[in-house]
């Protein structure tokens, strides 16, 4: 009967978020304070401690949940979090019928990566960008969960390497072959590395039928792998699904294009991420020696202070509710998890604190499922429901207010474990990065409110 109450309190408090998204002001819409006995605590004994996440699915061809909306790249050295590194294996198909290649000789061959329009970069990227281009031997499954731990099998030496600064802002002029006639289009801002005209002419060779459909063609060409080079004090971010050039809609974003010249006559061949049939994922390594973070790992003593949540393949924040108990037999109104975070002086454009934040519910093997209030907030259609969205408070400090009424309710009943995650939403894709205060802090410690009736 508890429950019943509590999850019809739920629902009409997470209609109201969506509505307003202002924790005081739900709490006032939604109980009523002539309620006998509602009383609220902000006192609770919690602990923290940050910890680590060996992987995260990365590619999962049935699962919505797995949409990368950007693809981090880079060897990000950051002295708070440690060394991260971002590659991306990927499936790169045909796009058009082959036409006859005798006698055709390789001009050029360009690989083409656009930035990520939402956000290209984190951190400091005025460095030299560094990437290298080789080719994949392993087969890439389509049914196959790919995760970020993964290590791709690759063929010999590089076939083709970029050394530049990125330019983030200016779009790039293309030029395309057709019929002898010289074609100039404007693309987004993107990446142009030069591969060996040996691996464009070797699909120009390729022996009958292979460029006839993808199943033969990924038979003798399994993919690309790009990889980065230059150690850096940020990433940059691509974008393989379609976009948009002046004179075009729905195109292909990541391509190689092969120029040719076949009988005096110039044109090119492209192959494509296309973007909802190749198999692509964020292959990542961490090494956290030496930094910050290492020194806080897994110590609750430390994390009384500070805990570290990162995106990629970063850390997480454990925080445990160790007295919660004593609200056993009360119905919870509204319960609000609330952390502060802090950019150092300076670094609030450079570095730039976690856009959303989510709870997770931790588990015995080590996942990490969705809070029961996630769930709920998914179920009206708004994740920010849920909380966990960064309020400026000006000075460099930043607000997290996390709902957790319903996973508040199942730990007293004992249904879940008194632990939750504070995690990176959509983590793979996620290059920020956050430092908050724990529970011992002076000034900003993290708290949990709680508004509940006793029955």
């Amino acid at each position: 009967m508890i429950k019943l109450i509590f999850n019809c309190l739920v629902l009409c408090s997470l209609l109201a978020i969506v509505a307003c998204n202002n924790p005081a002001d739900i709490d006032a819409n939604i109980i009523d304070i002539d309620i006998i006995d509602v009383q609220t605590r902000d006192d609770f004994d919690l602990s923290s401690y940050t910890t680590t996440e060996d992987s995260i699915i990365t590619f999962q061809q049935v699962s919505s949940f797995v949409l990368l909306n950007r693809y981090p790249f880079g060897i990000y050295e950051d002295p708070i979090f440690g060394q991260s590194t971002a590659s991306i294996p990927a499936q790169f198909l045909l796009l058009d019928a082959a036409p006859d290649f005798i006698n055709a000789i390789v001009d050029s061959v360009i690989l083409e990566i656009p930035f990520s329009d939402d956000q290209p970069f984190y951190g400091d990227t005025t460095e030299m960008l560094g990437i290298e281009v080789l080719q994949i031997s392993e087969t890439l499954d389509f049914n196959t969960e790919y995760f970020t731990n993964h290590v791709t099998e690759l063929e010999g030496a590089p076939i083709g390497t970029f050394e530049g600064m990125p330019n983030f802002r200016d779009s790039v002029e293309v030029y395309r072959w057709e019929a002898d006639s010289l074609t100039i289009d404007t693309f987004p801002p993107l990446i142009r590395v030069t591969l060996d005209n040996a691996f464009g002419q070797s699909i120009l060779n390729s022996p009958e039928g292979v460029l006839n459909t993808n199943a033969d063609f990924l038979e003798e060409f399994k993919g690309l792998f790009i990889r980065p080079t230059n150690p850096n004090r940020g990433l940059v971010a691509f974008d393989v699904q379609d976009i948009t050039s002046a004179l075009q809609t729905g195109i292909p974003g990541v391509t190689v294009q092969i120029f040719y010249t076949q009988n005096g006559i110039r044109d090119q061949y492209e192959i494509a991420i296309e973007q909802n049939l190749s198999v692509k994922f964020e292959e990542f390594s961490t090494d956290i020696s030496g930094s910050t973070v290492e020194m806080f790992l897994e110590d609750e003593l430390l994390g009384d202070s500070l805990v570290f949540v990162q995106g990629l393949n970063g850390t997480n924040a454990v925080v445990r509710l160790n007295d919660v108990e004593d609200l056993n037999g009360t119905i919870i109104n509204g319960a609000f998890l609330e952390v502060f975070a802090q950019v150092q002086p300076g670094e609030e454009d450079l570095y730039p604190v976690n856009e959303q934040l989510v709870l997770r519910e931790p588990q015995s093997d080590g996942t990490l499922l969705f809070t029961r209030d996630f769930e709920l907030a998914l179920a009206v259609g708004s994740i920010s429901a849920a909380g966990g969205e960064p309020e400026d408070m000006g000075n460099g400090i930043f607000r997290y207010t996390f709902n957790i009424g319903a996973q508040l309710q199942d730990i007293i009943e004992g249904v879940t474990s008194n632990e939750v995650v504070i995690r990176a939403n959509a983590k793979v894709s996620t290059m920020n990065r956050t430092v908050i205060f724990g529970p011992g802090h002076s000034t900003y410690p993290m708290k949990l409110n709680v508004t509940f009736t006793n029955l």
